[in-house]
């Protein structure tokens, strides 16, 4: 169903009351309607105990009485009430494939008008709706005088009209706080002009952007919690609704084409580097072959212990220092190799 077929539809529960249907077999002409919440309690009382053996029966048959509008040209809601045992002896009559036909036929507009109601909401931000609801607030919506159509009163309001009067309602009552909130801000602003202009700004933009949304919802009918799909790239997340949607899908990890993509492009990334490096590796260790370099064996090392350390700094200590047992001979040779000027305390000897 598109929206505009939705908002055709929506428009005839509203304003009528229901949806109608035409059903012919010979040479007679019916017309159903879909039943309300109202009369589908009131059809399964006349049905009588759900475990008498002819219950399903029974219930199909009242569901044809309360569906029916117009037979042989009448208008049966006009009086419905003082005809219903013989409307029920009549459909009671009529061959069983007829009877299955007629059920099949408001089987599909019922389900039509729950498809429809989905975009109950965003019908009612249209201009349409709410050009329409200035009339009909000041009357009932089964009063005939409005939907046009005799007996409406009889058969109460439906689902969708009550929502969209509750809407509506809602709609009223934010135009006129508005309206005094705009009247209490001129006030203020003759004592405190600054503070009143920042709370009228943080105020419209509140509104503007409510608005922005209401608009957006009108433009597509409604949104879909199922239009997300994991074979699809990223959702919309242009309104609050929209944006908690899909911070759920994340928390919950739910990934769509997307996320896949970039998921895949990041492993892609990840490899490639890796890949890199043990390049880089394998390029480190035949440069050293190359070059006669040997890495240490595994197991080669170990500390030193403190006696091999001590000995290892008095063998150092002995090659550094010269012998002096030796004769003059040794210490003028010492001498001799190191420096012939020698700096004293108080100068060069």
């Amino acid at each position: 169903m598109t929206k505009n077929e939705a908002y055709n539809t929506l428009a005839e529960i509203i304003f009528k009351g229901f949806i109608v249907s035409d059903f012919y077999f010979d040479s007679n002409h019916i017309i159903f309607k879909t039943i309300n919440d109202k009369e589908f309690e009131l059809m399964k009382i006349y049905a009588g105990n759900t475990n008498s053996y002819d219950y399903q029966f029974r219930f199909n048959i009242y569901f044809l009485v309360f569906s029916l509008l117009i037979i042989s040209n009448q208008n049966v809601l006009i009086d419905r009430d003082k005809h219903i045992d013989e409307l029920f002896t009549l459909f009671s009559s009529l061959p069983q494939y007829i009877l299955r036909k007629m059920i099949d036929l408001l089987n599909t507009e019922d389900a039509r008008t729950l498809e429809a109601s989905k975009y109950l909401e965003g019908f009612s931000y249209t201009d349409r709706s709410r050009s329409i609801w200035k009339i009909a607030s000041e009357t009932l919506l089964t009063n005939p005088e409005f939907t046009g159509i005799p007996g409406t009163e009889n058969i109460g309001t439906n689902s969708c009209q009550e929502s969209w009067i509750l809407i509506n309602k809602s709609l009223d009552n934010e135009e006129k706080y508005d309206t005094d909130f705009s009247m209490a801000l001129l006030i203020t602003s003759a004592s405190n002009p600054k503070g009143a202009r920042q709370i009228r700004n943080q105020h419209s933009g509140a509104v503007h952007g409510l608005e922005d949304r209401r608009a957006h919802l009108a433009d597509i009918g409604y949104m879909d919690s199922k239009e997300w799909s994991s074979k699809g790239w990223a959702a919309r997340t242009d309104t609050a609704e929209e944006l908690v949607a899909e911070l759920d899908r994340q928390m919950k990890g739910q990934k769509d084409r997307h996320d896949l993509l970039i998921e895949a492009h990041l492993k892609q990334v990840k490899d490639s580097a890796e890949q890199k490096r043990r390049e880089a590796e394998e390029r480190i260790k035949r440069i050293r072959i190359e070059r006669g370099y040997t890495p240490l064996i595994e197991g080669s090392q170990r500390a030193m212990t403190t006696e091999e350390v001590s000995k290892m700094i008095e063998s150092k200590k002995k090659k550094l220092v010269p012998s002096t047992t030796g004769n003059e001979m040794g210490s003028a040779r010492f001498f001799k190799k190191t420096n012939p000027r020698i700096l004293t305390a108080r100068g060069r000897a």
